[in-house]
């Protein structure tokens, strides 16, 4: 793969190697995805790359799974899910189990 000003331009033989950057935005704009949002990826890279993230309106720690924050309290249903094994449980009794869940999820909840 070569660059050609803004464009990518992929070769037909493989070389020895890695990539010495990610090609991500430029394959998103082979796929097709909008101008717009083509040039909001290239902002935030060059706010990354240059350590700003501030500037592109981004937290200052992104998080791939969400911010990492202290484990929740865990939900009636959690716990009841928890206590059960269902390799013992009758097809009937699974049944059951599965409306009493559905109960608890009706029921309102403290905050």
């Amino acid at each position: 793969m070569r660059e050609w000003g803004d464009k990518v331009i992929f070769l037909y033989r493989i070389v020895d190697g890695g990539a010495n950057h990610s090609y991500g935005i430029q394959v998103a704009k082979l796929a097709g995805l909008p101008p717009a949002l083509i040039r909001r990826a290239r902002e935030i890279l060059e706010s990354l790359e240059s350590g700003n993230a501030a500037a592109a309106g981004l937290p200052q720690q992104m998080y791939l799974f969400g911010p990492q924050t202290a484990p929740a309290v865990p939900s009636e249903v959690e716990k009841e899910l928890q206590s059960v094994d269902p390799d013992t449980l009758s097809p009937r009794d699974a049944q059951e189990f599965l409306y009493h869940l559905k109960h608890l999820l009706s029921k309102p909840r403290a905050h």
